[in-house]
């Protein structure tokens, strides 16, 4: 996969075109903007999240669209 870092916001990944944004409550929408407080994921990290996407939900999912 490929990521570019984007700031604050984190990371781009390639093969994502588009977040779905929603909340369902005030208190959800305060919820989700804590992330804002949280330190950037690390290069590191996503190697590791897209491990684990590439290894236990891209084979189920990545054909559906």
């Amino acid at each position: 996969m490929n990521y570019k870092l984007l700031g604050k916001t984190g990371f781009k990944i390639s093969e994502v075109s588009c977040v779905i944004p929603g909340a369902s409550s005030f208190e959800q929408v305060k919820s989700n903007l804590q992330v804002e407080d949280m330190e950037n994921l690390s290069l590191e990290d996503m190697k590791t999240i897209t491990s684990i996407y590439s290894e236990f939900i891209k084979p189920k999912v990545h054909q559906l669209w």
